[in-house]
């Protein structure tokens, strides 16, 4: 009676005991090969980075004037939500901040009140790609990826003045999105200042 009662046991035991040997042994290697792999190296903003570009049109872009910044639209690798519209506005924010602290005849206005601008500029966040989660976890990788793309363009006649990029990989764990994305802007900002003088 005994033999038939364990053995009864066993069979509803049985299936969950063989689950557990085709997990284990994937289980076990996954957490051999997360303990054995070396941290990968963190990858924070390097400051150094700037800012590249063309000047279409220097005399115009020398003579100045009120400038507008709209802003940063999503581009082919990057999805429009709510974090890019803060991220867009961190660029801005950066650039603002940049061309007002410098010697420069471009004026950045934020307000209609301000007058008319006689130029615009116009952005796009080409790429902001996040590192996937098994990454994460098994690479111990956090590097993120921001790419902007602009220009500035004459507002009465849609004539470009000048284009720019920027991209910057960062450590996410370490540097938060929109403080790499202020100091691009920043990059930006001093990139026109010094093509604009």
């Amino acid at each position: 009676m005994k033999k038939i009662f364990v053995l009864k046991i066993w069979e509803k035991i049985y299936p969950f005991n063989s689950m557990l040997k085709k997990i284990i042994p994937p289980l076990c290697c996954l957490l051999l090969i997360s303990c054995a792999h070396k941290p990968v190296q963190k990858i924070s903003l390097e400051p150094s980075a700037s800012a590249t570009g063309t000047v279409l049109n220097e005399s115009i872009l020398a003579k100045g004037g009120k400038l507008a910044l709209m802003p940063f639209r999503a581009g082919p690798q990057a999805e429009a939500n709510d974090e890019l519209d803060r991220l867009s506005m961190a660029v801005l924010r950066g650039i603002k901040d940049s061309l007002d602290e410098q010697n420069t005849a471009l004026h950045v206005i934020t307000d209609e009140s301000q007058g008319q601008p006689q130029m615009v500029l116009q952005g796009y966040v080409q790429e902001y790609s996040k590192t996937a989660p098994f990454s994460r976890i098994i690479r111990r990788s956090h590097r993120d990826h921001i790419v902007l793309e602009g220009e500035i363009w004459l507002e009465a006649s849609g004539q470009r003045l000048l284009n720019f990029s920027l991209q910057r990989a960062f450590d996410s764990k370490k540097d938060k999105p929109m403080d790499v994305a202020y100091t691009m802007g920043k990059s930006i900002g001093d990139f026109i200042a010094k093509e604009s003088q």
